[in-house]
């Protein structure tokens, strides 16, 4: 059993919002620079590979003013979940969360390992998806019980092909 305790704030925003914005377009534009780079050279034209890395800064320029816009517009539809307490407890049948805010509610959700789509593990997080717009964050120094290490053979067993370690943030 592995437990993480934490208080939902601007952390997992951040890192979520990184990982679904930010992460994979930069992926991409790496992948066209190089193939570009490789046609310009192919065509021996300095001139043109300069050109393509100029654009290539410009766009590269663009995806950190989405992700800023993004995590801004994410900070503010998320505000009333800012400061609510959860506990998330991964355990041999499924995964338990409790999410709570003095004085305002109280929510309990469990699901087993059937239901979670997918876990993508960074440097930093967990990244449990349960649907296309359900996911949780943890973050591995907001674990109480157990070790990441541990977690991640755990977390493998039961997900099987659909763990993946993706990203560092």
């Amino acid at each position: 059993m592995f437990e993480f305790d934490f208080t939902f704030g601007k952390e997992q925003i951040v890192a979520a919002n990184r990982v679904l914005t930010f992460r994979p377009r930069l992926a991409l534009l790496v992948a066209v620079c190089a193939v570009m780079l490789e046609e310009s050279i192919r065509l021996h034209s300095l001139l043109l590979a300069g050109l393509m890395f100029a654009v290539a800064g410009i766009v590269l320029g663009i995806f950190v003013l989405l992700e800023r816009i993004s995590l801004k517009n994410s900070m503010s539809a998320l505000s009333g979940s800012l400061d609510q307490t959860v506990h998330v407890t991964l355990h041999e049948t499924g995964i338990k969360v409790t999410m709570s805010k003095p004085g305002q509610y109280d929510i309990h959700n469990e699901r087993d390992w059937n239901a979670i789509r997918a876990v993508w593990e960074s440097e930093k997080y967990y990244f449990l998806f349960v649907s296309q717009s359900e996911f949780y964050t943890l973050t591995k120094k907001r674990m109480v019980t157990g070790t990441p290490s541990d977690c991640t053979q755990f977390l493998k067993i039961k997900i099987g092909k659909k763990y993946k370690r993706r990203i560092a943030l």
